[in-house]
């Protein structure tokens, strides 16, 4: 038997992903079902069930998925110019997601979090998914107070937690249709986050 390419897993991977988060997207994590995947994906049961054996599973690879791409995006504003800059162009890259129509699927975590109080698999997800994305933030603030940006008497681990809040209640205002202003809300995080910037002009004066 031939040996499938490494690419044309990925590629089978990635469409069951894309079908699932559409699923999802559309009825919610609870009252999707693997067929219901399966239909969207246009692949058979063994198809799918060769990559994923359940929605748990599906939903591990999304919280991964999104996790890569997003310390991606982290790593690579964090070589890009001072604290100020790099949290503006944090908020803006990530903010962006909910105005892209392809990205709706954010609106997921608003099912998955209601679905962590019954699913334990579901929750250990969400808890390592924002775990990771908390350490990374908080690499940035320790940087940033090590370079004597941040204010010292600034908790780094709260901080991280409230860059996290800010971007999840956004999801919910947008995802139960409230007609938010997106970069309305955009300016005035970052209008709160540089209150925690050390004003170089105003120490070196």
């Amino acid at each position: 038997m031939p040996k499938v390419d490494n690419s044309y897993l990925e590629q089978r991977r990635a469409h069951i992903l894309k079908a699932a988060k559409a699923c999802f997207v559309k009825n919610g994590f609870h009252k999707t079902t693997m067929r219901d995947i399966m239909k969207k994906s246009d692949l058979s049961s063994g198809a799918v069930y060769r990559y994923y054996k359940s929605k748990e599973d599906i939903i591990e690879a999304i919280a991964y998925q999104t996790l890569e791409a997003n310390i991606a995006v982290i790593d690579d504003v964090r070589k890009k110019g001072n604290t100020r800059n790099q949290i503006e162009t944090l908020v803006d890259r990530f903010f962006s997601m909910l105005e892209n129509p392809e990205e709706k699927f954010t609106s997921i975590d608003v099912e998955l979090w209601g679905e962590a109080r019954r699913n334990k698999k579901v929750r250990d997800i969400l808890v390592k998914s924002i775990g990771a994305h908390h350490a990374e933030f908080v690499k940035i603030i320790l940087q940033a107070q090590a370079g004597g940006e941040i204010h010292r008497n600034v908790d780094p681990g709260s901080l991280a937690s409230v860059m996290i809040a800010l971007f999840q209640g956004a999801i919910v205002q947008i995802r139960v249709g409230r007609n938010l202003d997106l970069w309305k809300y955009t300016a005035c995080v970052k209008e709160m986050l540089a209150t925690m910037l050390i004003d170089k002009e105003e120490v070196t004066a």
